[in-house]
């Protein structure tokens, strides 16, 4: 029988998709696949919205429909055919945020490991307290018997040290944490009176009556709260549940009686904390509250049990609050063991020449801080010597991919919460390396996110290991040392919307650098510069922010100065603290001075001299469903419903400005989808298929509103136009233009109108809010970015840039998170934090102008980013 012919492509014919136009390609299996182009070319439509789409339903085909009902699966694409496309799965750009009892350990496959090592290999109490040491014999009956004192007791499993299972801390349920009252926050200004809200939490919805109670109670609402006796003040914060009955007045001036239930200060918190329907309710519940670590199981979430047993002296929580990095020492100890036998005496405390420990691999672990000296641990019983073989060979398997991510400085007990995106979507990445599949197509979008050019390496290295393993890898980027490493290239463009969606160059890197077509050529050959123009000298000493902040995670002492009316970069490896240090400390420091909001204790000092007001631009979605779109979210709708409403036609009608609203039900707008302009029917166990409304056609709003007429266009019509056309035909107020225009500053004026917020990327959510800020004054205003380069090509940093500048021109100061070189290298002020991450890093080991720090001047001698700075623009150190 002759040799089989295997497919070399996904071949995919006549994709429409999004922006995508009819479109033929050819891409490669089991290769590394990149996909570029500007932002909106149609990059994500062509590798989510085809290839995983395609992929990933196809493979949920092979289920059972019983199984696929509870699945969220992904529609059909518009396309006219995808051959030999494997089963896939994609790593997305945000990872879904972790639960609150997720950490490393659980989001990896370390927790795993250890709690079955913990569980197989390690030392168990007895009732009485004496070790007993787990054999394979008790594996078979789950059971142990006390050498001492010859007591039967069950052997502990792997869920018996979960903090999500049978081992959770009875006390905080495992979440390792418990939430108090914070006093302090209750009563912010005592100079006020209850009338005048001096009680904070009564201010929240469905507790403003709460002075009205009260006064029932006794307590005088029109004096200061720091004026009233002892017992009122005792009554305002921890009076008793009870039932008054009282008048109520409204805004309007109407009274209406009412039985009501008195709530306390402290009780509103407590039952707000545990009632709230809402985000924003629960949020408004944890301004009022302290946690703290468990005093019980000292943060660790394990119950008493689970933190007694031990292996080779360590207890679990000992093992988890170890870095990653540290691991490969421990599993060379449980090899070591192994191989052993119980002919050496073996401890955890002392390195085998009897030096301190150093935590590499074949070294023993070090003690996590604030350690007791473990007692000496037996030896592994000689029938164990297989299991610990084997489960030290896992451990090290699991912690292997972590460690080439550049996450070493992470602990297994690091909360999930904590991490920031792009550490979550790495630990995404890393469990992938670890199912060592064969024959899967991947999918990735954006990985370099929060990735500093250090680290880069390291993730080619894990990307090209999924490939080596017999997989296909498509991913989604505009870093170019990781298109360098691809296989081959896909370029989307040329532009964005609609001047994207066509393949325009394909190839390998080397080829796409001599097409003369591809926008990302230039970039890869290093011929193309975004440094736009010299940077702003460093202002007078009076015009500085100046923060200091004693320890928070990595954060050690750390005096932070940066210049007012500047364009300023914090950088630094992951896990340095760069995001500790500016979204955890200095944001809510600011908005501390600038509202009720209290100060996280960490900040010692802050001083921002002129302080107007505090803008944070982050990448989350904006909007939750298709009712936001940029014409809402930008305000121009607003105008445009009041200038259709004005047409004599709606006049005669006596249609208001809400007729040509669509998430108005006494409305124009479509009955069938109530606005939205499709429908989502649910098909049971097949994936709900979003169809486009058979009533209104996707236009949204009935046939009788769209025959009113604004500049020969109906209100689905102006929805349907882009922002750029929009304002090129614009004819309402300059304020009106403005608005678009700004939008087109920013680099979206390829959207619709009425384009769905939610599915806009980071990126484009991120500029879509920086764009509301444009063309007015910013004396005293604070701009916080948290890497605006995410999902930029080189060509938009460039853009994006001359935005910054626009802001510090109107007074503004800039302040950035980000490890794009171009981005860096447009900074007026250099922030580095570093050098490590973890323990080695919080400091900041470098600060300066750009010029200061690629010369390597005083103060910016230990520079990270510099070296890969001098490589980008090509000059020397």
């Amino acid at each position: 029988m002759g040799k089989r012919k295997q497919p070399a492509n996904i071949e995919v014919r006549g994709a429409r998709v999004n922006n995508l136009k009819h479109v033929d390609v050819d891409v490669p299996l089991n290769s590394f696949v990149g996909v570029t182009g500007v932002s909106g070319s149609g990059k994500s439509s062509l590798a989510l919205g085809v290839l995983y789409a395609e992929g990933s339903r196809r493979y949920l085909d092979g289920l059972s429909s019983y199984q696929r009902r509870r699945i969220n699966q992904a529609q059909a694409p518009r396309v006219d055919s995808v051959e030999h496309v494997p089963a896939a799965l994609a790593l997305r750009q945000r990872p879904p945020a972790p639960g609150p009892r997720s950490s490393v350990a659980t989001l990896s496959e370390v927790g795993a490991v250890l709690r079955l090592s913990m569980s197989r290999l390690g030392s168990h109490l007895c009732p009485e307290g004496h070790p007993v040491a787990a054999t394979p014999a008790a594996w078979a009956s789950e059971r142990l018997v006390c050498p001492v004192d010859g007591l039967e007791f069950h052997l502990p499993s792997a869920e018996s040290f979960s903090s999500a299972s049978l081992g959770a801390c009875p006390r905080c349920q495992g979440l390792g944490q418990v939430s108090e009252v914070d006093r302090g926050a209750l009563i912010p200004d005592p100079s006020l009176t209850l009338d005048q809200g001096a009680v904070a939490p009564w201010r929240l919805t469905g507790r403003k009556h709460m002075p009205v109670v009260a006064k029932e109670l006794g307590v005088r609402t029109d004096v200061p709260f720091e004026e009233l006796t002892p017992r009122e003040q005792e009554i305002v914060l921890d009076g008793p549940t009870t039932k008054r009955h009282v008048v109520i007045t409204s805004k309007n001036g109407r009274a209406f009686e009412m039985d009501a239930v008195y709530e306390s200060a402290v009780q509103s918190v407590l039952s707000l904390g545990t009632s709230a329907r809402s985000s924003g309710e629960r949020h408004g519940a944890d301004r009022f509250l302290i946690w703290a670590p468990c005093s019980e199981c000292g943060g660790s979430g394990l119950g008493p049990a689970a933190r007694t047993s031990t292996l080779l002296g360590r207890t679990l929580p000992q093992l988890l609050a170890l870095p990653l990095e540290a691991l490969p020492g421990f599993s060379q100890e449980l090899r070591d063991a192994a191989s052993e036998g119980s002919d050496a005496p073996r401890t955890s405390g002392a390195g085998h020449d009897g030096g301190a420990p150093a935590g590499a691999a074949g070294s023993p672990v070090p003690f996590a801080p604030g350690d007791s000296e473990p007692p000496a641990a037996a030896d592994l019983p000689a029938l164990n010597q297989e299991p610990a073989a084997h489960l030290g060979a896992e451990l090290l398997r699991a912690v292997e991919p972590l460690l080439r991510l550049g996450l070493g400085y992470l602990s297994p007990d690091r909360r999930g919460e904590t991490l920031s995106t792009g550490e979550r979507q790495r630990m995404e990445l890393a469990a992938t390396a670890m199912r060592r599949t064969t024959g899967m197509l991947y999918v990735l979008d954006e990985p370099t996110v929060g990735l500093h050019p250090e680290a880069v390496a390291g993730l080619v290295g894990v990307m090209d290991s999924i490939v080596e393993q017999g997989n296909s890898l498509v991913v989604v980027d505009h870093d170019v040392a990781v298109l360098k490493a691809a296989d081959q290239l896909i370029e989307v463009g040329p532009g964005a919307g609609r001047h994207g969606g066509t393949i325009t160059a394909q190839g390998t890197p080397a080829q796409l650098e001599a097409d003369p077509h591809s926008v990302t050529g230039p970039y890869l050959a290093g011929g193309a510069s975004v440094v736009l123009g010299p940077s702003l000298a460093p202002p007078p000493e009076s015009e500085w922010l100046n923060m200091r902040v004693s320890e928070y995670l990595s954060l050690r002492d750390i005096d932070l100065r940066l210049p007012l009316g500047r364009i300023s970069v914090i950088t630094g490896v992951s896990g340095a603290g760069k995001s500790a240090l500016i979204v955890d400390s200095l944001v809510p420091g600011i908005e501390s001075m600038l509202s009720e909001a209290r100060k996280p204790a960490w900040v010692q000092s802050l001083s921002v001299p002129g302080l107007t007001r505090l803008v944070v631009a982050d990448s989350t979605p904006i909007g939750a469903n298709a009712r936001s779109t940029p014409a809402t979210y930008s305000g121009v709708f607003d105008e445009v419903r009041k200038r259709y409403a004005a047409t004599d036609e709606a006049k005669a009608r006596g249609w208001g400005a809400s007729w040509f609203s669509y998430n108005t039900a006494k409305g124009g707008r479509c009955p069938e989808c109530e606005g939205l302009g499709e429908l989502s029917l649910d098909l049971q166990y097949l994936p709900d298929l979003e169809m486009v409304c058979p009533v209104c056609h996707g236009l949204r709003y009935t046939d009788q509103t769209r025959e009113v007429l604004l500049d020969g266009l109906d209100v689905a019509a102006f929805l349907k136009q882009t922002i750029e056309d929009a304002e090129a035909n614009w004819t309402g107020s300059a304020k009106g233009r403005k608005t678009l225009r700004s939008l087109i500053e920013v680099g979206l004026g390829y959207l619709t109108l009425g384009e769905a917020t939610p599915a806009l990327s980071g990126g484009e959510s991120q500029r879509l809010r920086l764009a509301t800020e444009l063309g007015r004054g910013q004396d005293g205003g604070i701009f916080v970015f948290d890497e605006p380069g995410i999902g930029l090509h080189p060509r938009d940093v460039a853009t994006l840039v001359g935005v910054l500048r626009s802001l510090v021109a109107a007074g503004g100061t800039v302040i950035v998170i980000e490890h794009d070189l171009d981005l860096i290298a447009n900074a007026d002020w250099i922030v580095d934090v570093g050098p490590g991450g973890g323990d080695q890093g919080g400091r900041i080991i470098a600060e300066g102008t750009v010029r200061q720090v690629l010369a390597g001047a005083p103060g910016t001698e230990g520079s990270v980013i510099a070296p890969w700075l001098r490589a980008h623009l090509g000059v020397g150190g």
